[in-house]
């Protein structure tokens, strides 16, 4: 089994006071509850809040501004378990060994936040973020 540790690093768009991760989206098509529930992107942040607060979040919310003839303001609701943290080991560990033998090629710039946000409510998040002890371990093939 390939194992490698990664620094995590991110911005959160919004946490609430009552615990409630917000993500703001701009998309041409309407985002549905099943891709909410499937992001990747809100599992890291799900994963993320519970390393700094020693808590989960109470929820994650998407806030998604659907440009289309009609504008349309989305609003989903999801949360996350250990499975879906599983399911995010799995698939880090799966690119993370390709990128070792170079199958893979990260693109780095994508990685990077693009644009500036008011300070008072960006959550900044650093730490060895894939490989976790309380994981349980996802045999490769």
């Amino acid at each position: 089994m390939f194992v490698a540790a990664m620094n995590l690093c991110g911005v959160i768009d919004l946490i609430e006071t009552d615990d409630v991760i917000t993500e703001f989206k701009t998309s041409a098509q309407m985002m549905d509850s099943k891709e909410a529930d499937q992001s990747l992107q809100l599992t890291i942040y799900s994963y993320a809040f519970e390393k700094l607060y020693q808590r989960p979040p109470r929820a994650l919310k998407v806030i998604d501004f659907v440009k289309s003839k009609n504008l349309k303001l989305i609003t989903l609701e999801t949360r996350r378990a250990q499975a879906n943290y599983q399911r995010l080991y799995g698939i880090a560990s799966h690119v993370l060994k390709r990128i070792s033998l170079k199958i893979y090629f990260p693109r780095t710039s994508f990685w990077r936040v693009g644009h500036d946000r008011s300070a008072n409510h960006i959550h900044r998040f650093q730490g060895r973020g894939i490989a976790d002890p309380h994981l349980k371990k996802i045999r490769q093939k």
